[in-house]
């Protein structure tokens, strides 16, 4: 998948996971962003993994955005 570079994912903070920091500091930011910006908030769903949820109502989903630091295995990510 790499080429023959081998890999790892790296759990990096507020929950980020990635397999090196340039990514893994693009996906913090675009996920602050997110949750900052209320126009994106009707073409986002949130995933939670731990409750087998699908979020995709968007009042639900500013909810989630607001917990989400506080809250594991919560993945936020475009309805297309």
């Amino acid at each position: 998948m790499w080429n023959g570079q081998h890999k790892e994912w790296v759990n990096y903070r507020d929950g980020i996971i990635a397999c090196d920091e340039a990514t893994a500091m693009y996906l913090s930011l675009y996920v602050r962003i997110l949750s900052h910006k209320k126009a994106y908030i009707p073409y986002l769903e949130v995933a939670d993994i731990q409750r087998y949820r699908l979020y995709t109502n968007p009042k639900h989903v500013k909810a989630m955005l607001a917990d989400s630091r506080d809250v594991p295995f919560v993945f936020v990510y475009n309805k297309n």
